[in-house]
């Protein structure tokens, strides 16, 4: 079956999803460097809207931001010789001094292997400042390097230090040194000034990012917060593309990693606890977004109100899946391998993905 000749598979698939989840729409790509196999949209941008998903709907893509944002610019700043790895986050963040936590590096938070674990800040807090006072005194779960934790709170420091080297918020910095430099002009933190009938929301959190904390601390952040159309999306995952394709940071890549896979996991263990490279998952076959279509070296990103990005270096192609389904709530193993298992995404990337 032709990629161009699959809308009335993708139709019906699409039509399930509308029916079992809170989403009502969605846009699916999937292409290379040079060519797009499939684009397609579904649906309305919310449910209280009329207005249909196109290629220039903003999505809140949620922790996919760690990657179009947060690493991406700490690999500007690692090329400009402004900042290191093994530096040490203390460096950046003077208020991050308490003796268990002192020891943590750059590349500790990016891998998620600094032993901070967002199950420490589940509580409610009433302002910026308390949650920012609490991050900073951040416990530790595990000895540091010693493991792997998926945490935001781990990435909110790391944006932060980012911050404080560039001199600007997230948002500005990422325009400056990533997004407007390859061509991303639609993907940004600051919503405020976009028309709602141009963004994909649920329910409440249309318009806003969805999470609470994140909300609260009310400013860009290294963990969620972007919102990008798939159009930049494209633009995103081609650029990723072009660079994996030099030796040299392919390599660089590959050495900055941690975790480990196993086909038992959950797609929330293996979120949660698997194998990390530079902001990114790998995954086994088993827990990939997009099953057996896997490659060895296909790396994939999740955001937690149902988007999906995944690039494949060997095949030199990528997908892209955006949803306005909503995070689940609350928000568990259980519930994000429904999600996972609802969307469908798997089977859509079938559709969409050469073999």
């Amino acid at each position: 079956m032709k990629y161009q000749d699959s809308h009335e598979i993708l139709s019906k698939i699409m039509k399930k999803v509308f029916e079992k989840t809170n989403t009502v729409g969605a846009i699916i790509i999937s292409g290379s460097e040079k060519n797009i196999y499939c684009e397609k949209s579904f649906g309305n941008v919310h449910t209280t809207s009329q207005s249909p998903v196109t290629n220039s709907t903003y999505f809140d893509i949620q922790s996919i931001s760690k990657v179009v944002a947060t690493v991406s610019l700490l690999e500007e700043f690692l090329h400009l010789g402004l900042m290191n790895l093994n530096d040490r986050v203390q460096k950046y963040l003077p208020e991050f001094h308490k003796n268990e936590i002192a020891n943590i590096k750059v590349l500790d938070l990016v891998l998620h292997q600094s032993g901070i674990s967002d199950e420490d800040f589940c509580k409610d807090y009433y302002t910026s400042e308390e949650l920012w006072h609490e991050m900073f005194q951040a416990p530790i779960r595990f000895m540091t390097g010693s493991s792997v934790e998926y945490t935001d709170v781990g990435y909110r420091l790391l944006g932060l230090c980012l911050e404080r080297v560039g001199g600007a918020n997230l948002d500005t910095l990422s325009k400056r040194h990533v997004w407007q430099r390859i061509g991303m002009l639609n993907t940004t933190y600051d919503i405020s000034q976009i028309s709602k009938d141009c963004i994909a929301g649920f329910g409440e959190s249309w318009g806003v990012v969805d999470d609470a904390q994140d909300r609260l601390l009310a400013k860009p952040l290294g963990c969620d917060g972007v919102f990008t159309t798939g159009t930049d999306l494209v633009i995103f995952c081609r650029h990723w593309l072009s660079r994996l394709k030099n030796d040299a940071f392919f390599l660089k890549l590959k050495q900055n990693n941690a975790g480990k896979l196993n086909n038992e996991w959950s797609f929330y263990e293996s979120l949660g606890v698997g194998r990390k490279l530079f902001g990114w998952e790998q995954h086994d076959y088993n827990q990939s977004y997009i099953g057996g279509l896997k490659s060895e070296m296909t790396l994939e990103k999740a955001g937690g109100a149902g988007a999906f990005i995944c690039i494949r270096p060997e095949k030199q192609d990528f997908f892209i899946y955006l949803t306005n389904h909503g995070r689940p709530d609350p928000f568990t193993m259980e519930s994000w391998n429904q999600l996972v298992s609802n969307l469908r995404v798997r089977e859509i990337a079938l559709q969409v993905m050469k073999p």
